[in-house]
C-alpha cells in the first residue's frame, strides 16, 4: 500500500504537466468521456435514488477516473501516477472500523452497508459554519449534551479576542488552539470528556494542524479533515497536513468537495469525481470553506463560485474551482470561491 514518502517521490519525478492542461485536457475531458461511456444521467426529480445500476455506473466511472488520472501536484506541476493494482490494494485495505474517543465515551465508527440494520453514529456540530468567539462554546455544548450524539464536531472561529483570523497568519495557530480549548472544556462540562472529536476546523493551513497535534488539543483518538484540492490535486502544504496526522497517530478524515458545474461538468460528472475522492482516507465528510486568505478583506458571505475580476492584475492565476481567472491580491466584493482555501 502506498505511503506518503512514495507519494512525495512521485510528486517530484512524475511527468511534467502545466496545471491548466491538467484541468482542461485531463480532468474535464476525461470526466466528459466517462459520463458518456457510462451513460450517467441525473434525474432532478429524484433527490435520493435507489437505482442499483446507476450506483454501480457511478462507482465504475470514479474508479476508471482514478486509474486513468491519478493525482496532480500543484507544488511541482507533475502528475502523481497511481497504478490500478495500487488502487485495488487501497480499496481492499480501507479500514472498516475506526475507534474514536476514549473511556466510557469511546465509539466504534463502522462502515455501514446497504440495508445495514445497525444504527448510524451521529456527529453533532456545525462544520463549515463561521461562528463568533462569544457564541462558540455555547454552540458546541448545545450538541455535546444531547444523548443521541456520539461524536463532536464544530464550526470555525472567525475572530479571536476581536481580531480577524486569516489563513497562514500566526493568529491561525491561536484560533485553532482556542477552538480546541473550548471543545475540550465543553466536553468536560457536559460530563462526556472522552467523546471523540472531528475538530481543528479553524485550521486551514498546515500551521493550525501542527499547532493542534498535542494531547491537550487534538488527541490521537480524535480526527481532523484533510482536503484534496479541486480537482484531484494536492500540494506539499496539504500533504504536510496528512503526514502530521499520520505521524501523530490521529485519524485522517477526507474532505471531498468536487465542484458541481466545475471541471467535472454537471451533477453526472460530479458523481464520478466524488466517488474517485472516496478512495483516499479512513472516513469521509463533505464540508464547506473556512476563513479567508491572508490578503482578503471580504467577509465569508462574499464568497462566490465565480470570479468577475478578469485579468486586472499581473498576479492573476487560473482558479481550479471554476476555471476563471482570479487575482490573489486585495479583492473586491465578487470573489473567487477557491481563494478561501490553502493553495
Amino acid at each position: 500500500m502506498l505511503n506518503y514518502l512514495e507519494i512525495l517521490d512521485r510528486a517530484n519525478t512524475g511527468p511534467y504537466l502545466a496545471e491548466e492542461n491538467w484541468d482542461l485536457e485531463k480532468v474535464a475531458m476525461t470526466a466528459k468521456r466517462l459520463v458518456k461511456k457510462y451513460k450517467l444521467e441525473w434525474n432532478k426529480e429524484e433527490l435520493v435514488t435507489d437505482d442499483a445500476a446507476l450506483s454501480e455506473a457511478i462507482f465504475n466511472a470514479g474508479y476508471e477516473l482514478a486509474v486513468t488520472l491519478g493525482s496532480y501536484s500543484r507544488t511541482t506541476e507533475r502528475v502523481i501516477e497511481i497504478s490500478q493494482d495500487e488502487i485495488d490494494m487501497g480499496i481492499r485495505n480501507m479500514p472498516q472500523n475506526v475507534v474514536m474517543g476514549e473511556g466510557k465515551d469511546v465509539r466504534n465508527l463502522y462502515a455501514r452497508r446497504l440495508k445495514d440494520e445497525r444504527a448510524p453514529l451521529f456527529f453533532g456540530g456545525s462544520p463549515g459554519t463561521p461562528i463568533p468567539e462569544r457564541f462558540f462554546q455555547a454552540n458546541v455544548m448545545s450538541y455535546m449534551q444531547e444523548p443521541l450524539i456520539d461524536l463532536a464536531t464544530c464550526g470555525t472561529l472567525v475572530e479571536v479576542d476581536g481580531r480577524e483570523v486569516r489563513t497562514g497568519n500566526p493568529i491561525e495557530i491561536v484560533s485553532t488552539r482556542r477552538e480546541l480549548q473550548y471543545m475540550r472544556q465543553g466536553l468536560k462540562r457536559v460530563g462526556r470528556a472522552g467523546m471523540g472529536m472531528l475538530a481543528a476546523q479553524s485550521s486551514v493551513s498546515e500551521l493550525g494542524d501542527l499547532a493542534a497535534a498535542h494531547p491537550d488539543y487534538l488527541r490521537p483518538c480524535d480526527s481532523h479533515l484533510v482536503p484534496m484540492l479541486n480537482e484531484l490535486k494536492m500540494d506539499h502544504r496539504n500533504i504536510s497536513r496528512a503526514v502530521n496526522s499520520l505521524e501523530y497517530g490521529m485519524v485522517n478524515a477526507s474532505l471531498p468537495c468536487v465542484i458541481v458545474g466545475g471541471l467535472g461538468g454537471g451533477p453526472a460528472g460530479f458523481g464520478g469525481g466524488q466517488c474517485r475522492f472516496l478512495f483516499d482516507r479512513e472516513h469521509h465528510l463533505p464540508c464547506g470553506l473556512s476563513h479567508p486568505a491572508p490578503h482578503s478583506h471580504a467577509p465569508h458571505r462574499d464568497f462566490h463560485p465565480r470570479c468577475a475580476l478578469g485579468d486586472q492584475c499581473d498576479r492573476a492565476g487560473l482558479c481550479p474551482s471554476c476555471t476563471n481567472r482570479y487575482r490573489r491580491g486585495y479583492l473586491s466584493e465578487v470573489r473567487c470561491r477557491h481563494e478561501g482555501t490553502a493553495l
